[in-house]
């Protein structure tokens, strides 16, 4: 079969495992966000937070009115551009490596737990992540008809050209220069310019990508207006409008206000949680979701997936830092893996998926290096290994997430049965997003900890008869204790190898 209806199937495969799993409820904060977002689009009610995400949004409108519903509007563009990145992915690895990798890397990203998961969701990652990869692809070209170019060069200074003058020299290599770099190289480095200009209305945290850019354009520095247009014109293209319906002042005072917040106060960065015990979640996010280990649960079953595919990775890994090709990985994955580390909340492995084309590639990569040294037996049945294990925690996982109902919204349906309404207040943390959307009509407080629930009910003109709490992260066992204990709620995710965890109580006072 020949490569491109290899990639045809692949994507047909992966668009329909896709959408069988679509989730039927939100089920996160920026979820919410984005579902407000749909129905009025206002950074400074969250609607959604910022930077707004103004493309993921735009595009999500596009099926909220087709379809008039919030969940799959916010998750089709996933299952959508997750389904085609199959096509950059494997375009992209054929041209560093071979067909052969190309394809399994492909059947890999299809099966891989993290992104099969996050294709489900209605957040903006996978869509994202299309973007990006599909401007590595096109910046690519250029990348490689560079190298092409610097052979090129060398080769006509090399001693058999000794004996002609160097200005003669210099002359004909500039000359053969501009027969080498056809427009098309200018054409692929504005629309790669402007795609990842574009993607930066998806998810702004990707902007660490544009070090690829800067990479690919220090090696193009003769068609520097070009890349420069492209990109202008990418971020113009969401950024101006986002400005006319927000406001300048408005989208600068609500930017300065979230920076804060993510960085100084409850963002998860570095700042708010460091030290080694930052360094061991991530590591552990690496293995147990990027690489589909599931460490969360790990059972007999995943020991010899476990041990192939963290093998195949290492000893790959090491053979593709010295490929002619590999500093363009490098320059791909470093800075993205900076920000991820200094600015990024590890502990939403989410935040991992820009990765995990690259992972892929190079476990494909050693699994053909094995096929062309030991033969097909044993590179079919490392494969199948691999495969079988991301396939079972992939499997278990969208399942489990299809038909489980959130804890945040298993919370609401908790509170709506047995309470009334006019008689309850609830104080909680990010949960109050979840009220608004499911319940706004109850009276339900944000307070992230004792002292402002106090404040907030000494201020009350009227304090109604039952008052309900969330449980704040800050208080110990002991404090909840004195309270009554009503409700616990947990779940966990295989896949993203998290826990969630919710308990209400009744307040007693302190």
């Amino acid at each position: 079969m020949a490569f491109h209806y290899r990639v045809f199937v692949l994507f047909s495969l992966c668009l329909l495992t896709r959408l069988c799993f679509v989730g039927t409820f939100l089920d996160s904060y920026d979820s919410i966000n984005f579902a407000f977002g749909l129905q009025e689009y206002n950074l400074a009610l969250l609607q959604p937070h910022f930077p707004g995400y103004p493309v993921y949004v735009f595009i999500s409108g596009i099926f909220f009115k087709i379809i008039g519903n919030d969940v799959w509007a916010l998750s089709l563009p996933n299952v959508l551009f997750g389904s085609l990145t199959v096509y950059p992915l494997s375009l992209l690895t054929r041209r560093l490596f071979s067909e052969g990798v190309a394809t399994v890397a492909a059947g890999l990203y299809i099966i891989n737990p993290l992104c099969w998961l996050q294709a489900e969701r209605a957040v903006s990652d996978t869509t994202g992540s299309f973007f990006i990869l599909v401007s590595a692809y096109v910046l690519f070209h250029v990348y490689e008809s560079k190298i092409r170019c610097t052979q090129f060069v060398d080769s006509q200074f090399s001693p058999g050209y000794v004996l002609f003058p160097l200005k003669k020299r210099r002359k004909r290599v500039s000359l053969l220069l501009k027969i080498q770099q056809p427009f098309s190289d200018i054409a692929c480095l504005f629309w790669g310019s402007f795609v990842l200009g574009l993607s930066l209305g998806v998810r702004l945290s990707y902007f660490p990508f544009t070090a690829l850019w800067f990479g690919v354009l220090v090696c193009n520095a003769r068609v520097m207006f070009f890349a420069a247009t492209g990109i202008i014109c990418g971020i113009c293209s969401w950024l101006v409008p986002q400005l006319v319906s927000v406001g300048w002042y408005s989208f600068c005072q609500t930017g300065n206000s979230f920076l804060y917040g993510h960085f100084i106060d409850w963002g998860g960065s570095i700042v708010t949680f460091g030290g080694m015990e930052r360094f061991a979640v991530f590591a552990k996010s690496v293995i147990a979701c990027g690489l589909g280990c599931g460490l969360g649960a790990l059972s007999l079953f995943m020991v010899v997936p476990v041990t192939v595919t963290v093998f195949t990775l290492l000893s790959s890994l090491r053979k593709c830092c010295f490929h002619s090709k590999g500093l363009f990985w490098g320059i791909y994955m470093a800075p993205y893996l900076l920000w991820v580390i200094i600015g990024q909340n590890v502990k939403e492995p989410r935040h991992l998926l820009p990765f995990m084309p690259v992972f892929l590639v190079i476990i494909s990569y050693g699994l053909c290096a094995v096929y062309k040294k030991w033969g097909k037996g044993i590179s079919f049945a490392l494969t199948l290994i691999i495969m079988s294990g991301m396939l079972w925690v992939s499997v278990t996982s969208v399942v489990q997430y299809k038909k489980n109902i959130p804890v945040q919204v298993q919370l609401v349906q908790f509170i709506e049965k047995n309470y009334e309404d006019i008689s309850t207040r609830i104080y909680c943390g990010e949960e109050k997003r979840f009220f608004d959307y499911y319940a706004p009509h109850w009276d339900v407080r944000k307070a992230r900890d004792v002292e402002e629930i106090e404040a907030d009910l000494q201020s009350s003109l009227c304090v109604p008869d039952t008052i309900l709490v969330v449980r704040m992260h800050g208080e110990n066992k002991e404090f909840w204790e004195k309270h009554i204990h009503i409700l616990s709620l947990k779940t966990t995710i295989k896949a993203t190898n998290t826990q969630k965890e919710l308990m209400l109580y009744q307040w007693n006072g302190r």
